[in-house]
Parts: C-alpha cells; structure tokens; sequence
C-alpha cells in the first residue's frame, strides 16, 4: 500500500497486489477486473451495516479497455458519494487496472464540492501507465 498527500483533503491510496491472490483466476481478465471491481460496493454496504457510513449512491461503475502499445490494460472505475453519520459528505472513488498479472487499485477520498474536478482519474491512468511501461 502506498499513500500520497499534496495537502489538498483529498486521501489517495494505492494498492498492488496478485490479480489470482483472491478468487478464481478466470481466463477473462475483464470478467476478473470487474468482479474484483465490484467488491468496492461491497465494502461500502459492509461499512454502512456497520453504522461507519450513513449512506451512499452509486455515481458511475465503468469498465474500459485502452491500448498501450501492442497490449491493452483494462480499468474499471467507481465512485459513490458518502454520507457519514456526522452529516459530512465525501466522494469514495477507485480505479482498478490489472497489469502483468497484477491488480492496480487507486483509491480515494475526495471532498463532495469540487469532485468533478479531481484529477485522481487521471493520476489512476497515469500511474497504470507508467507500470504498463508506456512512454
């Protein structure tokens, strides 16, 4: 796990870790990304059964495949805006990659003013693109 800070509210994560380390490797990647994907609003519920989360909305769920050289990387994309039982608002976000055999997983937390104007999603795609070794 690697955890990044600019000072800014937004709490960004990264994870690494083996794509067949949890569940059936299938021979489909985009059936394994977007399982291992879907597991983000599996934690939320889990979090909201548990009183730590008051609500949440599904904003998008996404699979997308890109090309990076003669290979393709695929990215499956969620955010969900929070409440807490305090009253506060944020939106959870994570952007999920499986490169060489390895799931990429960049999670955030980021302030609901302003969410549409987060540059995590391009971080996500950077960062996958520097590990995929695309130049």
């Amino acid at each position: 796990m690697f955890r990044y800070r600019d000072g800014s509210p937004t709490i960004l994560s990264v994870f690494i870790y083996d794509a067949d380390a949890d569940g059936p490797n299938d021979a489909d990647p985009q059936k394994r990304t977007v399982r291992e994907g879907e597991k983000f609003k599996a934690v939320q519920d889990i979090l909201m059964s548990r009183g730590q989360v008051a609500a949440h909305l599904l904003a998008f769920s996404d699979t997308t495949r890109f090309a990076v050289g003669d290979s393709t990387i695929l990215e499956h994309a969620v955010a969900m805006p929070t409440r807490y039982p305090n009253g506060s608002i944020t939106v959870e976000m994570q952007y999920l990659y499986l490169i060489g055999g390895k799931f990429v997983k960049v999670r955030a937390t980021v302030p609901e003013k302003g969410w549409e104007q987060t540059q995590v999603p391009q971080f996500a795609r950077e960062l996958a693109l520097g590990m995929a070794g695309a130049k």
